[in-house]
């Protein structure tokens, strides 16, 4: 590393010191402290595993949509999924992913397009979990104003990919997508 950078560096960690020295200064501990002491722990207990369940079955989408493409172990894909959760939340979440990707090429050479690209197409089909979560809930319970447009929204969305998915118009909406992007529609492929 050259000189300019090191001591722009060591600038950046001396003000991120002070920092972090007056913030735990400042936080109100006693608030918080308070606020765990009347914590309801088997709820804490039960979101906690909520929680770790979600990132297990992110893990093991994201192995069943890189499979196809590159060797990852079930292994390596649950380690790198909770890894990336670990930096997102510390970091902006696009971090987690690049130390998703990182961690996966690492230990199983998984190459580097065929995660980006299985990244992506986990997001798709998050997107559409979330859509049809939102139009089965919203359908359980009694809604009126704001949420009975965000149901009948979720159902129109559903409703329309379905329809593109019956009539076979996908080809066509690919092909009018940038020609680098098409192959990758099909599922992600190695490098």
């Amino acid at each position: 590393m050259k000189r300019p950078v090191r001591w722009v560096f060591g600038v950046l960690a001396a003000v991120s010191a002070v920092l972090a020295v007056r913030f735990a200064l400042r936080f109100p501990w006693a608030g918080t402290l308070d606020a765990i002491a009347d914590a309801d722990w088997w709820l804490l207990a039960a979101a906690s595993v909520a929680n770790l369940a979600s990132l297990a079955a992110k893990g093991w989408a994201w192995y069943l949509l890189l499979s196809p493409a590159a060797r990852l172990r079930w292994r390596t894909a649950q380690a790198a999924t909770f890894v990336g959760a670990a930096v997102n939340s510390v970091s902006v979440s696009v971090s987690g992913e690049a130390a998703r990707i990182q961690l996966a090429a690492n230990r199983d050479g998984v190459p580097v397009g065929a995660a980006i690209w299985s990244l992506v197409w986990s997001r798709v089909v998050e997107a559409v979990a979330l859509v049809l979560f939102l139009a089965v809930a919203l359908a359980l319970i009694p809604t009126d104003g704001w949420l009975r447009t965000l149901e009948q929204a979720s159902w129109v969305t559903l409703g329309l990919l379905v329809l593109l998915t019956v009539v076979g118009a996908w080809p066509r909406l690919v092909g009018l997508l940038p020609a680098g992007w098409r192959p990758q529609l099909h599922g992600p492929t190695g490098d």
